[in-house]
């Protein structure tokens, strides 16, 4: 059996305001920081609103609290061959 399930839920600060982007389909970009448990360094995620939801999410501060929930996408990307 084959199981494939990409989902996450996670709660931090937004770490600067959102900007929206016109295009095709609108979108707003802004970033969270996450406080881990039990060490002093934040983890900061970058994230991205399609749709309807972007239009609501351009009021998003920075400094405010937040709850995500979504789906998880990496990026990877080379600089000087490495």
């Amino acid at each position: 059996m084959s199981l494939s399930f990409n989902s996450c839920t996670f709660a931090g600060h937004v770490t600067r305001d959102a900007e929206l982007t016109e295009g095709d389909k609108p979108r707003t970009k802004f970033g969270v920081a996450i406080n881990q448990y039990g060490k002093e360094a934040p983890m900061y995620v970058n994230c991205v609103v399609f749709g309807k939801q972007a239009a609501v999410a351009t009021n998003l501060k920075k400094g405010s609290p937040l709850l995500v929930y979504g789906r998880i996408s990496l990026d990877e990307w080379e600089k000087d061959g490495e």
